[in-house]
């Protein structure tokens, strides 16, 4: 992955230069702007980790709020591994409040390059190449899955289609709310819904059916009672259930 050329030189030219940082005690006004031009490089050429020297990394190391990264092994596992890492790197990095004196520290050095990444509109591009990263790994996640259990592949323009193995029947993956009417290893034309058991018919030698409800005369106080039920239930010799 690379950037567009555009924002390279956006990020790249003018280089910084020593007029425009202060020394210390124990680095110079030199030692300031070759950090600041070689991190702004780095940055424009996707941070490549063969470019992750010792040299900058003790530096980078002590600037934007990473001192607590201890190695450098550490450092490039923690930003540099995954495009998604270098995204998470460059959002660390601009949103340092860059603290401290710059007759002390590295602090005008890192307004500068935060200034400049400002203006190049860079965030935006690593978010882009992060996010095309994520979407080819999973999208070969998707098609080793379909292989796998055998589903036509939903996989998209660029990435293979996994087809049927020799002697291996594929079932097609269920669509739309037919969740349940493919059956993996039923015959051709078999659904499972096919072979659910219909409703059973009960037959009772009950003498009314159930949603029978007798007519009772009207009278004070009414009782119902098993010789009134009897008296006023039609003679029915089965009822089927359930009621039609």
């Amino acid at each position: 992955m690379s950037l567009p050329r555009a924002i390279v030189g956006a990020i790249k030219y003018p280089a910084l230069s020593i007029f425009d940082f202060r020394p210390t005690k124990y680095h110079n006004s030199a030692d300031k702007a070759w950090f600041g031009n070689y991190l702004l490089a780095f940055v424009a050429d996707y941070c490549p980790e063969h470019r992750f020297t010792d040299k900058f990394y003790l530096r980078l190391s002590n600037c934007f709020g990473h001192i607590a990264h201890y190695s450098k092994a550490g450092f490039i596992g923690e930003y540099f591994t995954s495009a998604e890492d270098k995204h998470r790197f460059l959002k660390d990095t601009m949103r340092h409040p860059c603290f401290g004196d710059p007759n002390w520290t590295f602090s005008d050095v890192e307004r500068a390059v935060i200034v400049r990444l400002q203006r190049a509109d860079v965030l935006p591009i690593y978010a882009h190449l992060a996010g095309q990263e994520t979407e080819q790994q999973e999208r070969a996640h998707l098609a080793q899955l379909a292989a796998k259990y055998g589903c036509g592949s939903t996989a998209g323009p660029g990435v293979a289609t996994p087809h049927t193995q020799t002697g291996i029947r594929s079932t097609p993956c269920p669509i739309n709310g037919d969740l349940f009417a493919a059956w993996p290893g039923l015959p051709i034309g078999i659904t499972r819904s096919a072979l659910r058991p219909s409703r059973p018919t009960i037959t009772s030698s009950r003498r009314f059916p159930w949603n029978y409800a007798p007519s009772i005369p009207a009278r004070s106080n009414p009782t119902l009672t098993l010789s009134t039920l009897l008296l006023t239930t039609p003679s029915l010799e089965t009822v089927s259930w359930p009621p039609l």
